[in-house]
């Protein structure tokens, strides 16, 4: 009796010492690993601000490849989802989704195991030189969950491996090319414009570069025959403001600002009539406007990155946006050309 009675004040004793032991190890755990990828901050974030490319590069994908993926929400950004299901304990179930991103600088996911717990991960992308350090990053709090704190202490093996081996394989992702290229990223600013006078023509083409060079000339030769019938004065660019670009084709109004003068306007809309040459104003308000340099035909990049701007600054869009040609194709290389993109937005506050 008394053996057992000790066996049994022993194992109290020892259970005791656990919960104290417990209570004094860190409520949260936080594990980091970095390293240096030689490509630029918008081709990482490109990659890791979605997961339809997750597994190309997860430490986890070829533990279990038969594991099933289902995914949600936007293609990529705040919202975009997946959970996964496999029958390895290594791999496990769960979903992640994005909570946060600044473009060019952080994706931050929150983890949720089911029963296992839930977590965060950040992914921080700072410019290097030429190239970008890459930071990834966990945080598991355990609150008092004791088995958990005890758990904790094993988990910068466990997840600092992995992690190890993640950004070993985005880095060789995104340096092979295979990573989709990213366009250098613009300059992005916040600014308010005033209307401008403008005579504008509706146009639409298909998706094909050329047909979209060949419409738009066609467009802007009306306007130019207009303009020299009726003494208007080209005053700015040419602009091109988007109606609607889907997989249908790309829907415009092909404009051209003029010099306003006491009966310019007047001159003008008469001369219109109710003919497909229409004369307005331009939008009045507040903008993000970024500077795409390079072909018109990445200009689809360019207004990735301005949504992606107004998606991280709560900036909600208000009308339809437009591009400004400031350089010409025909005076100005490819590579040279300059055109400036606006999206409304409305005012914050």
């Amino acid at each position: 009796m008394r053996t057992l009675k000790t066996i049994l004040l022993g194992l109290v004793a020892l259970v005791i010492l656990l919960v104290i032991g417990g209570l004094l190890l860190p409520s949260s755990v936080q594990v980091q690993r970095k390293i240096a990828i030689d490509a630029p901050p918008p081709a990482v974030f490109e990659v890791v601000n979605s997961f339809k490319r997750f597994n190309e590069w997860s430490p986890w994908y070829e533990l279990d490849p038969a594991a099933r993926y289902v995914y949600s929400g936007p293609e990529k950004g705040v919202g975009a989802r997946f959970e996964w299901q496999s029958e390895k304990p290594e791999v496990g179930s769960g979903s992640q989704e994005i909570i946060a991103s600044q473009p060019y600088e952080v994706v931050r996911t929150k983890l949720d195991f089911g029963s296992q717990g839930i977590a965060e991960a950040q992914i921080s992308i700072l410019p290097a030189g030429q190239g970008s350090d890459v930071t990834w990053s966990f945080e598991s709090q355990f609150g008092y969950d004791l088995l958990q704190r005890y758990f904790g202490l094993l988990y910068d093996r466990w997840v600092g491996s992995d992690y190890e081996k993640g950004l070993a394989n985005l880095k060789a992702l995104v340096e092979s090319g295979a990573a989709p290229p990213a366009a250098q990223a613009m300059q992005i600013s916040v600014a308010t414009v005033e209307p401008v006078d403008i005579v504008a023509i509706e146009g639409t083409a298909s998706l094909d570069p050329a047909h979209i060079t060949q419409s738009l000339e066609a467009a802007y030769g009306k306007l130019a025959e207009f303009m020299r019938a009726n003494g208007l004065e080209q005053s700015a660019a040419r602009i091109a403001i988007n109606r609607f670009y889907d997989e249908s084709g790309w829907g415009f109004d092909a404009a051209v600002p003029y010099k306003p003068s006491s009966d310019a306007r007047t001159r003008a809309e008469k001369a219109a009539g109710g003919g497909p040459i229409k004369v307005m104003r331009t939008y009045a308000g507040q903008i993000v406007k970024g500077t795409h340099v390079g072909p018109h035909a990445g200009l689809a990049d360019a207004y990735r990155q301005l949504e992606d701007y107004m998606a991280a600054n709560k900036l909600e869009p208000n009308g339809q946006s437009w591009e400004q040609y400031v350089t010409e194709p025909g005076s100005t290389s490819e590579g040279e050309l300059r055109t400036d993109v606006f999206m409304p937005v409305k005012p914050q506050g």
